[in-house]
């Protein structure tokens, strides 16, 4: 062993919060992700609007689930990831 930690396997997807305190919301850290690490979102929320649906296109989401969400529904979203 030479001392290092091993690396993780990179991200598949991330599942920002669409609501967050402060300037940006999740939509933003989401594109933003996308963006600059090329990591897709997951979206799981309550908010299903056109408007919001519309800004997160930017992220390239895999999926979009609205709450509340059977946990079935949750996995077999994250198991559909490729």
């Amino acid at each position: 062993m030479n001392g290092r930690l091993p690396r993780p396997p990179p991200r598949r997807l991330t599942p920002p919060d669409i609501r967050l305190q402060g300037p940006s919301d999740g939509v933003d850290a989401a594109t933003r992700i996308f963006s600059e690490l090329g990591v897709r979102s997951l979206f799981v929320t309550a908010h299903d609007d056109a408007e919001t649906r519309a800004r997160a296109a930017g992220a390239s989401p895999l999926s979009w689930l609205t709450k509340p969400v059977p946990p079935r529904a949750l996995l077999a979203a994250i198991a559909a990831v490729p």
